[in-house]
């Protein structure tokens, strides 16, 4: 995995929220001390390190993450943030476009949306889907982990409804405990309020890849 593509995750902000000025400099001095690794950790992004395949099979997974890529974005538009880091993808939602403050279910305006996802992941049926929901620090910690929790879980249900396999998905609640920024400013809570997921390869993708490329030489 090249270090090239952590940065990103620190530059999601500006391409998910309208107040891209003021957040951005909130983002910017958040992170000046932090390297990709302490970023990184405990998120969705966790996933797509640990999965990691290196040399021509890590290559042929990429170039099916780059084809999910644009189908994704072709579909969904700005209503989520993508990035590639290599063998995989990483969806960042703006939490409150998919939840009304302090409720579990998701919206009926965000309902298509999940359904537009979990129908390009039917098309890569060898994927693993991880879905970690975050929130911020304006209720307590209990509250806050019993809410992501039920948030992760009705997300799931949605994707399952779609016929997606249950089995395909991990889902998630991780409270306010991994926040990508302080809480003390409305900015910051809101950046908190998230919903990450992270798509990988299973190892029948892996097997697949591998044979894939066996057979080229």
């Amino acid at each position: 995995m090249k270090s090239v593509f952590y940065p990103v995750l620190i530059l999601w902000s500006c391409l998910v929220f309208s107040s891209c000025s003021t957040v951005s400099n909130i983002v910017k001095n958040e992170f000046a001390e932090k390297n990709p690794e302490d970023i990184l950790r405990n998120t969705a992004a966790e996933y797509i390190v640990n999965s990691g395949i290196e040399g021509e099979a890590g290559r042929w997974i990429a170039t099916q993450m780059e084809i999910l890529k644009i189908m994704l974005s072709e579909q969904l538009g700005d209503s989520v943030m993508i990035r590639q880091p290599e063998e995989g993808l990483l969806l960042v939602f703006d939490s409150d476009r998919l939840f009304r403050q302090g409720l579990e279910y998701v919206k009926d305006s965000s309902v298509e949306t999940l359904q537009v996802l979990a129908s390009a992941l039917q098309r890569f049926p060898n994927t693993r889907l991880y879905i970690l929901v975050h929130t911020d620090n304006s209720s307590s910690e209990f509250i806050a982990l019993s809410l992501t929790d039920k948030r992760a879980k009705n997300i799931k249900k949605i994707l399952a409804s779609k016929s997606l396999k249950r089995s395909q998905i991990v889902a998630e609640g991780r409270g306010y405990a991994v926040p990508v920024i302080s809480n003390e400013s409305p900015e910051g809570r809101k950046l908190n309020r998230r919903v990450e997921m992270a798509v990988t390869a299973n190892h029948k993708m892996i097997r697949q890849a591998i044979k894939s490329t066996k057979a080229k030489r």
